[in-house]
């Protein structure tokens, strides 16, 4: 099987950031790491990646979850709610580029922030995808 490289994209936000938005379970959650495993964010995601987390740090990462959701939730006109969700993913900072942007090998990706304009709204066949584009 052949290799290639991808573009990635994602909203991110940063530790001190989601630590504002949740302090009590983002708190929680490095008890946990430190308490269980000496583990950081770092291999938390990396663990996520290889799907080897344990339970209690499984726990502890979706309760950040859930109260990221809730914390960050807004109620809409006529009714229903506008929801982030919160992703836990894993960069290898040793096998990326020159040109990524992100700094540590873990990153916290917040799904959920974009909305159409009511012109977009109009088209319903539109993907967003992405390329790389050498030269």
């Amino acid at each position: 099987m052949g290799m290639g490289m991808g573009a990635c994209f994602g909203w991110i936000i940063a530790d001190e950031e989601l630590a504002k938005i949740c302090p009590e379970q983002y708190e929680n959650l490095i008890k946990v790491l430190d308490d269980h495993d000496g583990g950081t964010f770092d291999s938390l995601a990396r663990d996520f990646q290889m799907e080897e987390v344990d339970s209690e740090n499984m726990k502890a990462c979706h309760a950040l979850r859930d109260a990221f959701t809730e914390n960050t939730r807004v109620a809409l006109d006529g009714g229903g709610n506008s929801d982030l969700f919160l992703i836990l993913g894993y960069y290898d900072s040793s096998e990326g580029d020159r040109y990524d942007e992100l700094d540590q090998d873990h990153y916290w990706e917040v799904i959920g922030m974009e909305m159409l304009t009511p012109a977009g709204e109009k088209i319903k066949n539109v993907e967003l995808k992405t390329w790389t584009w050498y030269g």
